[in-house]
């Protein structure tokens, strides 16, 4: 049965009191705090202990985290800062954490409340819901609560339809059978929602370069199609052998131009259903094409619908305008935030050898991060953690992966709301476990346990492509014009593991097909590393109904898509150096659309 409890939430009032060892002077600012979280038991004091002995008599006193305590006095004792609280008297300031959207009458403010869809059950560890009835926890002065176990919350079949935030963390609003609703704080259950297709993406808008415009070319000029004579193949042997030497290609095969009148970037409707078979490959690549040249989209693309075998590569438009250089096949692109699933690759490599598991705590590596006890390998992974990060740069630039690592320690918020936000941080932070697992640095081991015995020739850190390679520029389509934008090396410096690599698309697919497969982490290894392939984001990859998957990337003005099966046999890489987000990503997933319709490459 589920009980109905009517609890008052502790409010104190007192005017703050900012003072030094001896004494504290008057402020009229009001200072709210919470009781941190995870503290079953405080010492409570009447009076400041003074001296090291006082500090051991403090009263053993358990107060909840969630409720709001208004501080009395601020003042200095043995040991450190003491704050009062009105009617439970003084404890350590660093037990305590500042509430900054309190309203008035010393109850929470809502600070986002948002429309919400999806159904929950709670985590298994957890036994028991909390349902706040009139709203989230400590929003109201006498709040209702109805306690729920966690089987019967599953046979109440409960639907989420609202989010709101606090200073409390996240709530979700629900509604189920028998009559149940409320408000249930989202780290105590799984909520299962469908991502909008871009949400595993940072983008970064670059700032044009003042230098004059030159007309865009190659984009109307004929495409050239690659077919590799030996297909992008993924070696059978295991990934701690080496292989020497990559996939070779002809000369370009011409096709005829495909040219358009319209200035205005143009996405057809996407393919409502998949019939393999229905174009033949000739009516695929003049639907592609047309497809590119109408988007004004400069880059490098890849498409299969018959796993390597089936691999061809065309090149669109130039890589220096100014010069005339033309994008090529094993030119190396900035993956972006598709790094993620290399960084991926690696961990779960380190939970095979038992170096490491999904539920190993990110404390016992940084212990400086906040709620790090709380934090799993899988998280990080999955993007739960409830780490926040934004794009800050470093200037000067980050020279090596422990700079790169503290940096990103040193700007990212942890908020204990283990709920899907993608954060470039997370993947970071497993990159300087990587680190400090081998003793070797993310790159020494991205180039032993991925690079290497793949025969991934073409793929780099950001400043360490060779000289006898294109490095592209990235450009903006500007009324028929590409504009260069700034490429910011200082941003790329700080992107460890989350978006500093350079790679060709055939690197790329060569990648994530031997991942898909099995040949790179085993077949187990890609199931626990996807989780299984549940329709979400795992491990550095986005899983989507139909067996399909989508990775995507942006950065300096650069775009990057994976899109396909997830057996690797319908693949689209598009690398571009010339496109906007949202039009390149719907013609990436159109182009797949066409290559599944299409007869066998």
């Amino acid at each position: 049965m589920m009980k109905m409890q009517r609890s008052l939430v502790g409010l104190v009032s007192m005017t703050v009191l900012l003072g030094g060892a001896v004494g504290a002077s008057a402020s009229a600012k009001v200072t709210y705090v919470r009781v941190k979280p995870g503290l079953t038991r405080l010492a409570v004091y009447q009076k400041i202990p003074k001296t090291a002995h006082q500090v051991k008599l403090g009263h053993q006193r358990q107060l909840s985290a969630y409720q709001v305590y208004r501080v009395v006095q601020r003042r200095h004792g043995s040991g450190g800062e003491y704050v009062q609280l009105k009617g439970h008297g003084w404890l350590k300031q660093n037990k305590t954490a500042k509430l900054t959207h309190v309203k008035s009458n010393g109850t929470l403010a809502i600070i986002k409340q948002q429309s919400a869809k999806g159904s929950l059950t709670a985590k298994t560890t957890v036994k028991k819901l909390t349902v706040s009835v009139n709203g989230p926890q400590a929003t109201q002065k006498v709040m209702q609560h109805k306690t729920l176990s966690a089987a019967k919350a599953k046979a109440a079949h409960l639907k989420v339809t609202q989010s709101a935030q606090t200073d409390f963390g996240q709530y979700y609003y629900v509604q189920g059978k028998n009559g149940i609703h409320g408000w249930i704080k989202a780290t105590t259950v799984n909520l299962s929602i469908t991502l909008p297709a871009d949400a595993d993406t940072v983008i970064t808008t670059p700032k044009p370069v003042a230098v004059a415009a030159a007309p865009t070319v190659g984009i109307t000029a004929p495409v050239s199609v690659v077919t590799p004579t030996t297909p992008v193949t993924t070696p059978t042997k295991t990934a701690n052998q080496s292989s020497a030497g990559g996939s070779s290609v002809t000369s370009p095969i011409k096709t005829s131009s495909s040219t358009t009148s319209s200035k205005t970037p143009v996405v057809t409707k996407p393919a409502t259903a998949i019939t393999s078979g229905t174009l033949t490959e000739a009516q695929a690549m003049a639907k592609i094409n047309t497809l590119i040249t109408q988007n004004h989209i400069m880059g490098t693309l890849l498409v299969t619908n018959n796993g390597p075998a089936g691999v061809k590569v065309m090149n669109y438009g130039d890589a220096n305008v100014a010069k005339k250089i033309p994008n090529s096949t094993t030119q190396p692109y900035p993956l972006a935030s598709l790094e993620k699933a290399l960084t991926g690759a690696v961990v779960q490599r380190l939970i095979n050898e038992g170096k490491l598991t999904m539920t190993t705590p990110l404390s016992q590596y940084y212990p400086q991060v906040p709620f790090a006890k709380d934090i799993t390998i899988r998280e990080l992974l999955d993007h739960t953690s409830g780490i926040r990060m934004g794009e800050p740069i470093p200037t000067p630039p980050l020279t090596n992966e422990s700079d790169q690592v503290a940096f990103t320690i040193s700007h990212l918020t942890s908020t204990d709301q283990h709920i899907w936000n993608y954060s470039n941080a997370n993947f970071t932070l497993l990159a300087g476990i990587i680190g400090k697992v081998t003793g070797k640095s993310y790159m020494s081991n991205l180039q032993s346990d991925v690079l290497t015995p793949l025969g991934m020739q073409h793929t780099f850190l950001y400043n360490q492509i060779p000289s006898n390679l294109t490095n592209p520029l990235s450009y903006t389509d500007n009324n028929g014009q590409s504009q260069p934008n700034n490429i910011s090396t200082d941003l790329l410096s700080s992107e460890l593991g989350c978006g500093n690599v350079y790679a060709s698309v055939g690197d790329y697919y060569t990648f994530i097909n031997s991942l898909f497969t099995g040949k790179l982490d085993g077949q187990a290894g890609f199931q626990q590393l996807s989780d299984g392939q549940q329709i979400k984001y795992s491990g550095g990859v986005y899983y989507r109904a139909g067996n399909t998957v989508r990775i995507g990337g942006a950065d300096n003005g650069f775009r990057s898509y994976y899109f396909g099966t997830n057996n690797g046999k319908v693949a689209v890489v598009l690398f571009a150096n010339q496109s906007n987000w949202k039009g390149a990503n719907a013609v990436a997933e159109q182009i797949q659309d066409i290559v599944s319709q299409s007869e066998k490459f």
